[in-house]
């Protein structure tokens, strides 16, 4: 007899275009701080080839793609920038709080892991109403930022690091990332991994795509 499944405890959610709409503005921040450089890119070209990476990794490629000097204040500039384009414009990915509420009434443990900084975390959730599922007074805040364990995507260890720290294993957890970066540390870490596919890119072999988030409450 086939040994049932392990009963799914937690939902692990990327942020920036998983849960908060932020893609568009990371990159137009990007483009518009090269602008200022003397270097003209596109938003497609930024999306499609840099979204969810480590920003100083971004940089560091784009100027070396470039024959620029990495200035040595890019992310105070980047950060001041984006801070602006995110109290303008910024919105929750659609359906991001039916999805968060339904799976709160389930039981499930709820947290986020980033590439991101805990401080652009907290701002983008909180802007767009979806911290509470995060941060509340019964565990722990479960808001997992690369910068504070040096462990970056495409890496499964920030994973790993977040799982360890709910006190589950990888066979007990979902992952949700809209990026190949992020899908790729998921599928790395053994867990099970839905892409969030908002530019009909070609699905990574052993992902689930879903093409809204409101689909990971039938897909689960």
């Amino acid at each position: 007899m086939q040994e049932p499944a392990r009963r799914i405890r937690a939902v692990l959610f990327d942020n920036d275009g998983t849960l908060v709409d932020s893609e568009y503005l990371c990159n137009l921040a990007l483009q518009q701080q090269f602008n200022s450089y003397g270097v003209d890119l596109t938003l497609d070209e930024l999306i499609k080839h840099y979204r969810g990476g480590k920003l100083s990794d971004i940089f560091s490629r784009l100027c070396l793609a470039h024959h620029i000097s990495r200035p040595a204040n890019y992310e105070t500039e980047y950060r001041a920038r984006l801070q602006q384009l995110f109290a303008e414009a910024l919105q929750p990915i659609a359906g991001a709080a039916l999805v968060l509420e339904q799976l709160k009434q389930q039981r499930l443990q709820l947290a986020v892991v980033s590439n991101g900084p805990q401080s652009k975390m907290r701002f983008t959730l909180q802007h767009c109403g979806l911290l509470q599922y995060f941060c509340d007074n019964t565990m722990p805040d479960r808001l997992f930022s690369a910068y504070d364990c040096n462990l970056f995507k495409p890496d499964p260890a920030l994973y790993l690091h977040a799982i360890k720290a709910l006190g589950l294993k990888p066979a007990e957890c979902v992952i949700v990332e809209d990026s190949p970066t992020g899908v790729q540390a998921g599928l790395a870490a053994g867990v099970k991994t839905f892409f969030l596919n908002h530019y009909a890119e070609p699905c990574p072999a052993g992902a689930i795509e879903i093409k809204q988030l409101s689909d990971l409450l039938t897909a689960l």
